[in-house]
């Protein structure tokens, strides 16, 4: 997995140190709003996407409404990160398709699992479906 890139995407500060400090195999990058995100993802594909719900601008689930519905980026996984405990906005990230959804605070190794197993899933199907071509 190292190399793998991780954007987080969070007007918290604090949450990309910790992420930059318990993924250092990752590569990691910041940005501090949605609109922020797609003009990284000009210039950039990550591997995996953490995103805040709770952000100036465009939210969380707009941005990975907006994400999933664009070919370029509809096959990045993406985790919704949150301080909300709101089922309804969970129910609409797994609708839009996101892969996991993280109430804030969390536990930094735990996160660090989840990226994990995300990441050897994606490797796994991308196996089989190389297997098959």
């Amino acid at each position: 997995m190292k190399g793998k890139t991780i954007l987080v995407v969070d007007d918290d500060l604090s949450v990309h140190i910790g992420i930059a400090h318990w993924f250092p195999d990752y590569v990691t990058s910041d940005a501090g709003s949605a609109e922020q995100m797609f003009e990284y993802l000009e210039c950039a594909i990550p591997d995996l996407i953490l995103l805040d719900v709770h952000m100036p601008g465009m939210d969380g689930i707009e941005a990975a409404r907006k994400l999933k519905s664009d070919a370029r980026y509809s096959e990045i996984p993406v985790i919704i990160i949150t301080a909300s405990t709101c089922d309804i906005l969970e129910e609409h990230g797994m609708e839009i398709g996101v892969v996991d959804y993280i109430i804030k605070p969390f536990v930094y190794e735990q996160l660090r699992k989840r990226v994990d197993a995300i990441f050897e899933l994606h490797d796994l199907e991308t196996e089989l479906r190389d297997n098959r071509e």
